[in-house]
């Protein structure tokens, strides 16, 4: 995949990547720079005048980016505990539960918006965090099994975003622990679609009459909600 700069007045650097697969301009910021992937056979002039028809676009993203900048003052909620962040005096990152609330400490030196500052907090995050998931999701799955009467072969927890749940034609149940992250009623709602799926293995029409009927038809809207929930890490 080749690569080329564009210099742009307002964002700056902007990566160009040439993909020979892609159909149509991409744009993503990454690293806090503008990245674009761009097609075949588009020319110079298409990539600025697509630049410049999008730039309220590019705005919203840059400020959609900022606002997921964890930094002091930044107060997360996760289902078992808060998470604060703070600086200190000190040259190393310290993160400490307690009282449910996970303090994370940064040295007062810290460039926040630096993409290997961003990973080390959402490192530490996603440790606690996995730890709980471990604890609640498994026995809230066997609860809910039981209720409707439904076995399952096993259930483990995964680190995926986009994909929060999966069930397998072995029945083994896997389980994201960025479901933490989202209200009780929106984890049951991710458990009953793949406990659907122990019956129902594609997205039909019997599929998603088994999930309403689990989520006492609340389905569409409980689907709704979970898409436009806002992650506060990747």
């Amino acid at each position: 995949m080749k690569k080329y700069q564009y210099e742009d007045h307002e964002f700056g650097t902007i990566i160009l990547y040439l993909h020979p697969t892609a159909r149509h301009l991409i744009f993503k910021i990454r690293d806090n720079s503008l990245q674009i992937t761009v097609p075949e056979g588009i020319t110079y002039a298409q990539i600025i005048q697509s630049i410049n028809k999008n730039r309220e676009n590019i705005r919203k993203i840059y400020a959609r980016k900022n606002d997921k900048i964890l930094r002091p003052g930044t107060l997360l909620e996760s289902r078992n505990f808060s998470i604060a962040i703070q600086t200190h005096n000190k040259n190393k990152y310290l993160f400490k539960l307690h009282n449910n609330i996970l303090f994370i400490f940064c040295p007062d030196t810290t460039e926040f918006e630096s993409s290997e500052t961003q990973k080390i907090i959402s490192a530490g995050i996603k440790r606690f965090i996995k730890r709980e998931a471990e604890k609640y999701l498994p026995e809230r799955l066997d609860l809910l099994a039981k209720q409707l009467n439904l076995t399952y072969n096993s259930v483990s927890v995964s680190h995926g975003r986009k994909r929060l749940g999966r069930c397998d034609m072995r029945r083994n149940i896997l389980l994201s622990y960025h479901l933490m992250f989202l209200p009780d009623r929106l984890i049951d709602y991710v458990i009953f679609h793949e406990l659907a799926h122990l019956s129902e293995m594609n997205h039909g029409e019997r599929f998603h009459q088994l999930c309403n009927r689990y989520c006492q038809g609340k389905e569409k809207i409980l689907e709704k909600e979970l898409k436009s929930f806002p992650f506060p890490i990747e």
